[in-house]
């Protein structure tokens, strides 16, 4: 199940984000197979559904998705909280619940502190990606939301291929690899690990880890 979070606020005129992230999600809907639900939903200031309900991924659906969003102008302001609350209520307990969300992630700091607390009560079987759109995007609070969310954070430009972006973002996250991980040292004193928390893995992800040891020896 997916449930895609457009940013229409009036940061996304800029640069040609709203576009790219129509192209975006028209991309990665066309990539969903038939077994496969779907929700679009755009928000400023507060959400706005296209179906209200998880809808199988047919050409008419898609079809619907694509006139939705080429209806959408952008403008308000940035609140992706409201949205995230009402994207987790297509949770069902049988299936995993994937929120994609399309963003440049530029919001007021009393709002980031009310989304990452949202994230830390997201559902057991939600996992929230973020796809950061155009060039002047909030990098880090993109990252940070899709690592406390059991995601993943990617960044498109105008110059990305659409739809290998789409087929490579989709073989990830319907190939979860390993979740909680956790990483065990013997014979060396390990410290000063960066990341902290281990992300879960994804298909054709790496892990790279940082850190300091002492004293030195085998290990």
């Amino acid at each position: 199940d997916y449930v895609f979070l457009l940013d229409i606020s009036g940061s996304m005129a800029d640069d040609g984000k709203l576009s790219l992230s129509r192209r975006s999600i028209d991309a990665f809907v066309e990539a969903l197979e038939p077994a496969d639900r779907f929700e679009v939903m755009t928000f400023n200031v507060k959400p706005s559904k296209l179906f209200a309900e998880l809808a199988a991924a047919t050409p008419d659906a898609r079809q619907r998705a694509s006139r939705f969003l080429a209806s959408q102008e952008a403008r308000g302001g940035t609140r992706l909280r409201p949205a995230m609350a009402e994207a987790y209520r297509y949770g069902d307990p049988d299936r995993v619940l994937n929120v994609v969300v399309l963003s440049d992630g530029m919001t007021e700091q009393v709002e980031r502190q009310e989304l990452m607390e949202l994230i830390r009560a997201r559902p057991g079987h939600a996992r929230v990606f973020c796809i950061g759109v155009g060039n002047d995007v909030e990098r880090p609070l993109l990252q940070r939301v899709a690592d406390s969310a059991g995601g993943f954070a990617a960044f498109v430009s105008q110059q990305d291929d659409f739809t290998r972006q789409a087929a490579a973002f989709r073989r990830k996250v319907a190939r979860p690899a390993a979740s909680n991980v956790k990483l065990l040292f013997a014979g060396a004193d390990v410290y000063d690990l960066e990341p902290q928390q281990m992300p879960d893995l994804f298909h054709g992800m790496p892990l790279r880890v940082y850190g300091r040891f002492k004293p030195g020896g085998p290990g």
